[in-house]
């Protein structure tokens, strides 16, 4: 429930910084790229990080499914803040 409750608060944290971040005519799209990026990039995540676990492949597969799905918007939302802050120095 933890790992649930932490992935919704941090896709939608990527949901309001994708609005916030284009113009008003452009969200759609970018959204639907942030949607696919997620997609084929949490797959190959979760296939590779999958070779640090042990088990057999549907159970090494969930347990790294699980992380990335938590690492994928957080890294998205680490970028934005580098982004945030590198305009708020040079002001």
């Amino acid at each position: 429930m933890k790992v649930f409750i932490a992935s919704a608060l941090l896709h939608l944290a990527v949901f309001i910084t994708a609005i916030v971040s284009k113009a008003p005519y452009d969200v759609g799209t970018y959204l639907f790229f942030i949607f696919i990026f997620f997609t084929v990039s949490g797959a190959v995540s979760s296939l590779l990080l999958s070779a640090w676990y042990k088990g057999d492949f549907k159970t090494r597969v969930t347990k790294a499914t699980k992380l990335t799905i938590l690492l994928l918007p957080a890294s998205y939302i680490l970028g934005y803040v580098f982004i945030l802050i590198e305009s708020a120095v040079r002001k």
